[in-house]
Formats: C-alpha cells, sequence, structure tokens
C-alpha cells in the first residue's frame, strides 16, 4: 500500500520528467521535420491549442501537431471534421506522432505518459459521478482506454476502462500499457469510430429537451441516483450536480443557477448575492464570483477556471472560457477565451 502510494505521488511524476524529456532529446529531428511538413501543407499555424480538463477537471492548454485546415462555410461555422482533415492529419492521426507536442504537456505537469485521454472540456458536465472519477489521476497521452479498443469502443466502455486505470495504478501497468501502445501504434488500431473521421461527440447519459435544460420524467426517475438536491434557498434545482466536493461551497442568497451546472467546490467556490448562472455552466475550485457590488451573469455553456476571481458588474458570454489563475474585470465577449491578470483575450 505504501509502495503504491509512493508510486501515484512521487515515482510516477519522476518519471515522467526522464520519459517526456528523453523523448524530446531523441525525437528532435523529428518534431522539426513534422512542424514544417504542417506548416508547408496546412499554413502558420504549426500547433493545435486547446482547454482540456486535467486533475480534477481543472483546465490547461493541451498541444499538438495540426491536422485539420480552418475551412468554413457560409456562415462562418467550421465545417466537419471529415472534410477538414487533411491528407497529412489522416496520417499523424494514424500514427500519433500529432499526439508528441503533448510531450511538453508532461515535462510541465498538466499530463503524464501514462492517464486517462483528457478529453473536451464541455464533458465535464456530462459525465455521471462514476464517469467524472477519471479526472482523480492526470490525463495522460496514452492510456487503459487507448490500449483497449481507442476510438473503436464505446464511450461507456471507455471510462470504464478509465475508471479501472484509477483503481489501479502502478508502475507494472503503466509499464504494460507503454509497450502495448507501441505495438497499437504499428498496426495502427482503433484510430476512428466506423463512419467517423474521428469520434462521435459524447453527449453524456442524459438526453436534452428541446431547451437543453430539464430531462424529461423519465430521464428524471432513471439517472435519481446520481443528481443532487442542494441549498434550495440559492435556487439550486435537483438537475444541479455540485460534482465531487461541496466542502466550503458558500452561494449569496439571491443566487440563481441553471440546471446542470458543475461546481467543483473542493477547496472553496464562493458565490456571493446577486449573481445569476446560466444552464451548463462550469466553475471550478477556489473560484470567487463577487456579486455584492454589483450583479454578475454568467451565461449558459461559461466555463470558469480553478483560481479565478471575478468581479462584480462582470458578464461572461455564453460558450465563454475564463483560464484558471485569472482575474476578470470586464466583460468576457460570447464565445471568446481570455487568461491572466487581468484577463485578456487568448483565443
Amino acid at each position: 500500500m505504501n509502495f503504491t502510494f509512493t508510486y501515484r505521488s512521487v515515482v510516477k511524476r519522476l518519471l515522467d520528467l526522464v520519459g517526456a524529456a528523453s523523448c524530446i532529446v531523441m525525437l528532435s529531428p523529428v518534431l522539426a521535420i513534422l512542424a514544417s511538413l504542417v506548416r508547408w501543407r496546412l499554413g502558420s499555424f504549426v500547433l493545435f491549442r486547446q482547454l482540456r480538463p486535467g486533475l480534477h477537471g481543472e483546465p490547461f492548454s493541451i498541444y499538438k501537431f495540426r491536422t485539420m485546415r480552418s475551412a468554413r462555410d457560409e456562415h462562418g461555422k467550421l465545417l466537419p471534421d471529415g472534410e477538414r482533415l487533411s491528407t497529412l492529419g489522416r496520417w499523424l492521426r494514424a500514427t500519433s506522432l500529432d499526439e508528441l507536442p503533448e510531450l511538453w504537456n508532461v515535462l510541465r505537469g498538466d499530463m503524464s505518459l501514462v492517464g486517462p485521454r483528457p478529453l473536451l472540456m464541455e464533458y465535464l458536465e456530462r459525465y455521471t459521478p462514476e464517469q467524472a472519477r477519471r479526472h482523480e489521476v492526470k490525463p495522460g497521452i496514452t492510456g487503459w482506454a487507448q490500449v483497449n479498443g481507442r476510438n473503436a469502443i464505446t464511450w461507456e466502455e471507455k471510462f470504464k476502462l478509465d475508471v479501472w486505470y484509477v483503481n489501479h495504478v502502478s508502475f507494472w501497468v503503466d509499464l504494460k500499457i507503454l509497450l502495448m501502445s507501441l505495438w497499437k501504434v504499428v498496426r495502427r488500431e482503433g484510430i476512428s469510430q466506423p463512419g467517423c473521421a474521428t469520434t462521435q461527440e459524447f453527449l453524456g447519459p442524459l438526453r436534452k429537451t428541446p431547451d437543453g435544460c430539464r430531462p424529461t420524467p423519465e430521464e428524471e426517475n432513471r439517472f435519481a441516483h446520481w443528481t443532487h438536491p442542494v441549498i434550495e434557498d440559492g435556487r439550486l434545482t435537483q438537475y444541479n450536480w455540485l460534482v465531487q466536493h461541496k466542502e466550503n461551497l458558500s452561494l449569496g442568497y439571491r443566487t440563481d443557477i441553471g440546471a446542470f451546472t458543475y461546481i467543483n467546490a473542493k477547496y472553496g467556490v464562493v458565490i456571493e448575492d446577486l449573481v445569476q448562472i446560466g444552464s451548463h455552466c462550469s466553475i471550478y475550485s477556489v473560484s470567487t464570483i463577487d456579486g455584492k457590488r454589483g450583479p454578475v451573469l454568467l451565461k449558459r455553456n461559461a466555463r470558469i477556471g480553478a483560481h479565478t476571481v471575478i468581479m462584480p458588474g462582470v458578464m461572461i458570454g455564453e460558450n465563454a472560457v475564463v483560464g484558471a489563475h485569472s482575474f476578470v474585470n470586464k466583460d468576457v465577449p460570447p464565445g471568446e477565451v481570455v487568461a491572466g491578470v487581468p484577463a485578456r483575450k487568448i483565443r
């Protein structure tokens, strides 16, 4: 038991540092060649960067080689993955070479060499509590689900494999996964789901009604075991999901929170009076939303990173993302990604 704890907390990180640094040095010529190919075939942005949930769901920027074009339709909306995925991109994905820049994430401590794959931020609110346990360890470049089907299996099967890994982390399990990953890359197995260029979106266990907020009565009964009715004065309904931990959560009396809101309050989330939070929002630990001196409005699908402070009178637009450790003192437009002190647009 002590060895297992030591491996999880100390040895695994040391092996990640040594392994990632060694790979970067040995593969530096390959990285340079791939960067040149991507620049030549796809344009100036060589790396693809996107916010993904890491340990305990806290967001970080993941780095990959770009595999898709930025083609859009007449309305300015990105075309489907299958239409934007280039020939070079298909090859990079088939060989998993697009994942090599994630070695930098491993060096930074955002990721591990082995762990559940980091998925999209919007998936956080769609997990059941059991599925959300995949975030109890750092995400990895490869994982137990990747060597047991990758994209060729269902989301439910993937998450069961991810949780299995969380329960069985050890040196021998990690070594086995790394060796199996090399074999899977050579054989190019499970690259995409049947009929998809990559993989289908994970929509979660709940089928949304047209307004996207409330489950049907049948769904309400089916998923009663993982919904949590809490804090009636704050107008939280039984469909809100205060995931994993509720220690030190503080909600002002007039706080109004929409359905399926994800609040990770493990180390304290403070939400003061006059704060209105739209449905499907995500708020991570050690954040403060100060509505005492002016109303704060978080629109639908807004995502607030850990250790973030939002000042009075600020509106966070629909689908906007605020990075961790940010200080927000002015409105964030819809769909914009901001970070920093004070928060500034990064995408």
